[in-house]
């Protein structure tokens, strides 16, 4: 009976052991899934802003994806509002008008160009709290992008809106509707700046279409095209 006693107890000591060690290779095996699920999730969220970039590029440099989209259209700025009021007033609302499409030209042939600049700040971010990102609000990664790229795109952008700019005629109509103003009596041309402007405009278009596609991909197992998209989102479920 002794004999039979002690044979349980070390029976029992060893089973607690065995779980303790059970236990044990558990929790490494989640530390190391964890430390591979934080790569995996920063790989999906740069996808899944890449694929919202490529839509928004697509989307909005169609003929007339800004001149035609009520969301997008880039009006009369406020400070040259007097200028296009005073040209309509003396019979030249047409060259206004061509004014206003030829800045949306230039918007939509520039954006055109837009995805290699997205593409290459999305790959080059760093992101500091991915899985913060990841169960955040549906549109967190476009916002986390936005806040630490948004001026490194802009100097990067500009150059590209300026050369539309030339190239669909927006700047020299511009030039000739500010000419004009200027010589009326009592008249002197504003500043403005069309490039800043018509920049700023469209990369808040792209950054507005990037999180839409963000949202669609985190609410929408249909929008993840791609297995590491399907494993990265399925946990948003």
């Amino acid at each position: 009976m002794r004999f039979f006693t002690i044979c349980m107890f070390c029976l029992s000591v060893a089973l607690l052991m065995s779980c303790e060690t059970l236990d044990l290779n558990k929790l490494l095996l989640l530390q190391n899934n964890n430390k591979l699920s934080e790569n995996k999730i920063i790989a999906g969220l740069k996808q899944a802003l890449e694929n919202g970039v490529t839509s928004a590029t697509d989307k909005l440099s169609e003929k007339n994806g800004f001149f035609n989209n009520k969301s997008y259209k880039i009006q009369t700025p406020k400070n040259i509002k007097p200028v296009t009021d005073t040209m309509r007033k003396i019979g030249l609302g047409s060259l206004v008008d061509s004014f206003d499409e030829k800045m949306n030209s230039a918007a939509e042939k520039a954006t055109a160009s837009a995805g290699p600049v997205f593409i290459e700040a999305i790959m080059e971010m760093n992101f500091q709290d991915a899985k913060k990102i990841l169960y955040g609000k549906n549109t967190e990664a476009t916002e986390y992008l936005k806040k630490h790229t948004y001026k490194k795109l802009l100097a990067k952008y500009k150059p590209i809106i300026s050369k539309s700019i030339k190239e669909v005629g927006a700047g020299q109509i511009y030039s000739n509707l500010m000419d004009k103003y200027d010589a009326l009596p009592f008249k002197s041309k504003p500043k403005f700046s069309l490039e800043n402007y018509v920049a700023e405009k469209s990369l808040d278009a792209i950054f507005d279409e990037i999180a839409i596609e963000e949202q669609r991909i985190r609410t929408d197992p249909k929008a993840r095209t791609t297995e590491l998209l399907k494993e990265v989102f399925k946990h948003l479920e």
